[in-house]
């Protein structure tokens, strides 16, 4: 069971007596302060220290307490246990594995929690220059039902209630056409721009230059850096070196695999598609997009020109009744290049489920 942090005010009391490196039942002077772990869902962390050794401190997880006697989880948050003289103090200060699990900006902008790494909860609060957007993101699942008792021999059951729209996702921004710019340091590019390597690498390159800059800088990222290793790295600025976004890999011929959320990885699949946003071209892309399951990959199209598209703005939809597996993954392929631009994401909508362990 994960289990949340409690909290009380002025929390702060001594070691009734000494404790060794491997005790995990802990004597306090007063537990009065301390949260009240009764319901078994509550922690709290703790910090021992003494006067006598300066410079050294213990953070514990107290997990239950019975009277005075607090049975703890020693050593937390990269801290290391050792003994304690009694008289020692036991306070509940804050710590920043606490501070983790509220939600902060990372790099990219996105609102996360993360707890032990774990990151179970997301909004995303990327707001885009010039619109008043934020996103609430999250997955849509449908649950393990845990309904009522069946009512007398009718099978009757209780409906659970996560009832929610579709999920949707999709992949970044792409080229699926053939008139993609080579890179040239000290180019005027917008957000979003996709370009060719200096040199053949495999790839070409997507510039994200995230939230926290205009919608288009001037670049001045080193010829050397597209290099072949498929990794992200630093889009250069004008100011002497400094990082004003970055440069995202795209697999040249576009071959490209977006994998669902691992904490679900069950999806139902109804639709896939492209957004197109930018058009001027003379021919259609011809795309593939499988679909991956289990321990295969399934052709959901093979082969197909994206020719409902005419102009920018509009959606080539791929409705998916033929298909009854569930998908851990799509791949999206481009076959042959449209001649000319063809910008924008493939999409998908569907939901997840729980199927258990």
């Amino acid at each position: 069971m994960i289990k949340k942090d409690g909290f009380s005010n002025n929390a702060d009391t001594t070691l009734a007596q000494a404790i060794l490196i491997d005790a995990t039942v802990i004597e306090v002077a007063d537990s009065a302060a301390f949260a009240d772990f009764s319901s078994g869902r509550l922690l709290q962390r703790a910090t021992i220290t003494n006067d006598a050794i300066p410079g050294e401190y213990e953070i514990v997880s107290i997990l239950t307490a019975d009277g005075v006697n607090f049975t703890v989880e020693r050593g937390k948050e990269g801290t290391s246990a050792r003994d304690w003289p009694a008289g020692s103090k036991f306070q509940a200060r804050i710590t920043a594995g606490q501070l983790k699990n509220f939600l902060q900006t990372d790099e990219s902008g996105t609102y996360r929690a993360d707890r032990d790494g774990q990151r179970s909860f997301v909004v995303n609060g990327r707001v885009a220059n010039n619109y008043n957007v934020v996103q609430i993101s999250g997955v849509h699942l449908l649950q393990s039902l845990h309904a009522s008792a069946v009512s007398g021999d009718q099978g009757e059951f209780q409906q659970d209630m996560n009832m929610s729209q579709e999920s949707v996702g999709g992949t970044a921004y792409l080229e699926l056409g053939n008139d993609i710019p080579a890179y040239a340091e000290g180019g005027f590019l917008s957000d979003r721009s996709i370009v060719k390597a200096p040199t053949a690498t495999g790839f070409n390159y997507l510039l994200d230059l995230g939230d926290y800059h205009s919608s288009s800088e001037y670049i001045h990222t080193p010829l050397a850096s597209f290099d072949a290793s498929g990794s992200p790295f630093p889009a250069i600025g004008p100011d002497a070196g400094a990082e004003v976004g970055q440069w995202v890999p795209i697999p040249d011929p576009l071959n490209i695999i977006l994998n669902m959320p691992s904490q679900t990885s069950s999806l139902v699949l109804s639709e896939v598609g492209f957004i197109c946003t930018y058009y001027e071209a003379t021919t259609a892309p011809v795309v593939s997009i499988l679909l991956r399951g289990e321990d295969t990959e399934h052709s959901l199209v093979d082969h197909v020109a994206l020719d409902t598209v005419t102009k920018a703005n509009q959606v080539h939809r791929i409705p998916v009744a033929s298909y009854g597996g569930i998908v851990s993954g799509i791949r999206f392929r481009v076959d042959t290049p449209a001649t000319g631009k063809f910008y924008g994401r493939f999409y998908w909508r569907g939901f997840f489920f729980d199927a258990g362990a």
